[in-house]
């Protein structure tokens, strides 16, 4: 079983732990795609920093199904603090999507890890964008702006599958056409860590 410390604040590395907390009015804070708050027992509130849910459709239609039935409550927004008494959180400040600051009383505060991908300021830039992803090719996973590249979690093309091992791919790619882009006279060569002695100089593996 979990125990909360005497504070009442909670890291949970994994959202199936949660299933061990007791029925307390318990504030919730879930980026991004967790979905585990239907289970709790008690009157929980469900705060993310954005709007849409990522979770299983499932889930994501039972928390629905259950702020219809008043047994949860959502508040988009991002903690701005937290409200002790002897030495106690006994609520959490969230200011709302709104702008508006919500006081929420708690006795108990599960925070969860997520991401949240955010352009920033590249969002700005001019490129091809695909909602909130940048549009690439698929052969040097260049943007449409030429020189500009894009790899990983924030770019898009037809299927594009948000994997370690596939931004490995686009990162292998997208270096051979940058280094090409910045010396086309220069020829390229494919250099193996098993068999190049300059690789293996560079990695520090040589043979002394």
């Amino acid at each position: 079983m979990m125990s909360f410390d005497e504070s009442g604040y909670i890291l949970y590395p994994r959202a199936s732990q949660a299933q061990q907390v007791p029925a307390y009015d318990v504030q919730v804070s879930i980026p991004g795609w967790r979905s585990s708050v239907p289970k709790y027992p008690s009157f929980p509130n469900d705060t993310r920093s954005q709007a849409e849910y990522r979770g299983a459709p499932a889930s994501v239609a039972r928390v629905m199904e259950l702020e219809a039935q008043g047994r949860l409550r959502r508040l988009e927004g991002v903690a701005q603090g937290l409200r002790l008494a002897g030495g106690r959180v006994c609520g959490v400040d969230i200011k709302g999507a709104d702008g508006a600051l919500h006081a929420v009383d708690a006795e108990q505060l599960l925070a969860f890890f997520g991401l949240a991908p955010k352009l920033g300021p590249i969002a700005e830039w001019g490129l091809e964008m695909d909602k909130r992803t940048i549009k690439v090719d698929t052969e040097k996973f260049e943007t449409s702006i030429a020189g500009v590249y894009a790899i990983g979690d924030i770019n898009s093309y037809p299927g594009k599958k948000k994997l370690i091992l596939s931004g490995f791919h686009e990162a292998a790619l997208a270096a051979f056409a940058a280094q090409h882009y910045l010396y086309p006279a220069k020829k390229q060569f494919l250099q193996y860590t098993t068999t190049s002695p300059a690789m293996q100089k560079r990695l520090g593996v040589g043979a002394e």
